[in-house]
């Protein structure tokens, strides 16, 4: 057992009782997993979570008050907790993030601060000043920052001093992988789409970009795995419906672990023309990678450097984009290549083992500080 080796975890880890909810959480549950794996005895504080009305909104802020005096207890009561780690989501949580990490120096602790999620340098530099100054507070008290994205640590490095580490999101060891090197592959080209069916994934396009494809008698067909609004989904339907492609694109709902793999593992190509505005490391993408499933995204968020490849890159919201670059890929026999260097992408870059190597060396060196 690790002396002093209890932790204090704040972050969106889903409701109590009522399990993950979504690629911010999956990640926070697997940071914990690799520290308990490690011997860290983690006490978890529970980020609250709203419902889209004024009453709701209301109700929110107080939760996040009894949540951060929650976090003030859980500090007094162990005493031995040498660190704190805070997943924080900044934007208009800094404020509350910011308290968290001012009390945990206050009462001598070090102090980890987790950036989650993108839009970071966009939502400081179109924030007004008061945020600016919080968000700055928050990022110089804490010990060592964690950002989600390599992409923003020139940034994060320009106004600290503290420790700047790039921690993505990653494939856990007890994800069941195969191997994307297929002895035969059918003349079916088979698509799919697995997340949150909202708006800013797109979805549309992603029924456009069928369209165009079975109009040019391009063989396949498409997989929708997901839940979301129930109006949302419904919009879809019909929009399947009005294009006449209800025969080759089908709505599933969401799937996990063994079940969502054994759906997955034999498609050809993810389609994630997302225009999420906080779109970070996508979870779904990482896990379509490590099968092997060639991508082709949208520029959004962390894709690039995920993908590692600018070709599987759509600079556009063009459903035609997107067609035309899975028949480039199929047609002249790149399927195989591409969906091998994404495979070799996820293994060399975005396994647990890799991001073990950085976060627990992290730890060990704050508790030796102590």
């Amino acid at each position: 057992m690790i002396k002093n080796n209890k932790i204090i975890f704040y972050g969106a880890l889903g409701e109590k009782n009522k399990g993950i909810v979504g690629g911010g959480e999956a990640g926070n549950h697997k940071t914990i997993e690799i520290l308990s794996n490690f011997g860290y005895q983690v006490i978890k504080v529970y980020k609250p979570y709203h419902s889209k009305s004024i009453i709701g909104y209301v109700y929110y802020t107080f939760k996040l008050f009894l949540t951060f005096i929650n976090f003030i207890i859980k500090l007094l009561k162990n005493r031995k907790a040498d660190i704190v780690h805070i997943s924080g989501f900044y934007i208009h949580l800094i404020y509350i993030e910011y308290l968290m990490v001012l009390s945990s120096k206050l009462l001598g602790r070090k102090c980890i601060y987790e950036l989650r999620g993108g839009g970071l340098i966009k939502a400081y530099k179109n924030s007004n000043f008061i945020y600016r100054y919080f968000f700055k507070l928050t990022i110089l008290k804490a010990d060592i920052i964690l950002s989600q994205g390599s992409k923003y640590i020139p940034f994060l490095k320009s106004i600290t001093s503290s420790q700047v580490y790039h921690y993505p999101n990653f494939i856990a060891n007890t994800f069941k992988s195969n191997s994307p090197v297929r002895s035969e592959i059918s003349t079916k080209c088979h698509l799919v789409y697995f997340g949150r069916i909202t708006p800013a994934k797109n979805i549309e396009i992603i029924i456009e970009i069928m369209k165009n494809l079975i109009n040019s008698n391009f063989e396949c067909d498409l997989e929708i795995i997901g839940d979301g609004e129930i109006g949302y989904i419904k919009d879809i339907e019909k929009l399947i419906q009005k294009e006449n492609i209800q025969n080759f694109v089908f709505l599933k709902p969401p799937a996990f672990g063994n079940t969502l793999f054994n759906l997955i593992y034999k498609k050809h190509f993810f389609i994630f023309p997302t225009n999420e505005p906080r779109e970070g490391h996508s979870n779904s993408l990482t896990e379509a990678m490590m099968l092997g499933l060639v991508p082709i995204c949208s520029a959004k968020g962390f894709n690039k450097e995920i993908v590692g490849d600018d070709f599987l890159i759509v600079n556009s919201f063009d459903p035609n984009d997107y067609a035309e670059k899975i028949r480039n890929i199929w047609q002249n026999s790149k399927w195989l290549y591409y969906s091998k260097k994404v495979n070799k992408q996820i293994v060399n870059n975005y396994t647990e083992d890799k991001i073990s190597s950085i976060l627990i060396p992290i730890y060990k060196n704050l508790i030796n500080l102590q």
